[in-house]
């Protein structure tokens, strides 16, 4: 799912905090479908393009009701952003995160992986 785009095409989505309100989400919100009760280890991998010309751009990544905030500092420009994640749920279920750009630029989101991790 996709919040606040300011445009979008079939092979991305652009956000523009300078053309969508501060009060509106810019986010994408990747799902999955855990399989059991058992843990489960996720790694997410977004390919994103920071579109100004910062130098620098903060990341963020959250796991609703309790599960926790990472943060990635990255250079401006098209980078690869990847977290991992442990789940432990109680039974079957669907579990979402919520990437957002926390250094206030314009950027764009290509693709989201989702691969669940083996030991």
């Amino acid at each position: 799912m996709l919040y606040g785009l300011h445009a979008f095409t079939a092979s991305n989505a652009a956000f523009n905090p300078d053309v969508i309100p501060a009060s509106a989400s810019r986010l994408v919100v990747p799902y999955v479908r855990v399989p059991g009760g058992n843990p489960h280890t996720y790694r997410l991998r977004f390919h994103l393009t920071t579109t100004t010309n910062a130098a620098a751009t903060q990341y963020q990544l959250i796991t609703p009701n309790g599960g926790g905030t990472q943060s990635a500092n990255v250079s401006g420009g098209a980078i690869t952003l990847d977290f991992t994640l442990s789940l432990d749920l109680t039974g079957t279920g669907w579990v979402y995160w919520s990437l957002k750009n926390r250094g206030g630029h314009q950027w764009v989101f290509t693709t989201c992986e989702i691969d669940e991790q083996t030991p």
